[in-house]
């Protein structure tokens, strides 16, 4: 019988661990015209992180997954209202909350290593950062951890603090079958965030998030975004409120009506450039459609709103100067961004 040294256990050993845990990489962040839905659930006993560590079981087979519908369309941010407010943002996210209404935009500035938020707007509440924060540095293997100062203000108050993301756990995501069942190799990252609002004479808001987010570590242009997210919000001093909520990717879901995304596969304009009017083709998709057209200063100077769009839509332009456009076209499917000249 042949025997195995010492040595050999322990090369055996660390590599085994070397390959086995997984790196997130680069290719996660999200692009421009990237659009993700999520279904959300709040304040459900269901919603349990789990335990960190490696070769981890999360077993939330039992979480609802049939409530609210939330979607994240990331945009340039000169396509929104707020472009120079977060002069250092080069990606915006629009997260519109389908069901109960109400729209907010968080603003990053991105990077090839790194991934940070410098901004949100909650309604017409604004919060600028100098430093960002919910921040990812790639690669990024277990077990890292880092830390990052946070200091800013919305008008109103200061804002100062610390957030620390760690690589804290990997392993097999179990979720309803409708979500898309059991994931293997999948890696979770924590997001600790402390801010402090001081709105001057001791008064002083602080606001405490835990975020955890399930990435899949497959290769898949699909699976950019978590599978899934889960927080808890304290907030304390002048106010105190708790909020625990979960996103499940909505692109795993299945229903008796195809769910096609929105890409430029499946939208076109034409002919590009135009004279006074313009063809919208929607090819397969038969639902409510809005066109915001933006000038080059990201102005919305006109919008149309398509109550049931059919396979082809004529809009009529003839009232716009000549000149470079962007056409925003979204429904419930997402939204493609397209570049548009008037002769």
């Amino acid at each position: 019988m042949k025997k195995t040294s010492l040595l050999s256990l322990l090369i055996s050993i660390f590599a085994f661990n070397l390959f086995a845990q997984p790196t997130i990489t680069s290719s996660y962040n999200p692009i421009y015209a990237d659009t993700f839905a999520y279904k959300i659930v709040v304040d459900t006993a269901a919603m349990q992180p789990g335990s960190a560590g490696a070769g981890v079981v999360w077993n939330l087979s039992s979480l609802p997954s049939t409530l609210n519908t939330r979607e994240f369309n990331f945009m340039q941010p000169q396509f929104t209202n707020y472009a120079t407010v977060f002069p250092t943002a080069n990606m915006a996210a629009e997260i519109v909350d389908v069901t109960q209404g109400g729209t907010t935009y968080e603003f990053y500035n991105t990077s090839t290593t790194s991934y940070k938020e410098v901004g949100t707007v909650v309604f017409s509440a604004q919060d600028n950062f100098t430093n960002g924060f919910r921040i990812f540095a790639y690669p990024f293997t277990f077990g890292q951890s880092y830390s990052d100062s946070v200091t800013g203000s919305n008008g109103v108050a200061n804002i100062t603090g610390v957030v620390t993301t760690t690589y804290d756990a990997y392993g097999t995501l179990n979720l309803p079958a409708q979500s898309g069942g059991v994931f293997n190799n999948v890696g979770r990252i924590k997001i600790d965030e402390v801010l402090v609002y001081n709105y001057g004479a001791g008064l002083d808001i602080v606001s405490h998030i835990v975020t955890y987010l399930w990435m899949d570590n497959t290769p898949n242009n699909m699976k950019k975004q978590p599978i899934l997210y889960m927080s808890t919000k304290d907030l304390s001093g002048l106010q105190t409120d708790h909020k625990k909520s979960a996103g499940i990717r909505q692109i795993l879901f299945t229903n008796s009506v195809p769910q096609l995304n929105f890409n430029s596969a499946n939208v076109s304009v034409y002919p590009n450039p135009f004279h006074d009017k313009i063809a919208l083709s929607l090819t397969k998709l038969n639902t409510k459609v809005t066109v915001q057209i933006s000038d080059m200063t990201g102005k919305i100077v006109k919008e149309i709103c398509l109550e049931k769009s059919v396979a082809e839509e004529t809009l009529y332009l003839n009232d716009l100067r000549e000149g470079v456009y962007f056409a925003k076209i979204s429904s419930e499917k997402g939204s493609v961004i397209k570049r548009i000249v008037k002769e």
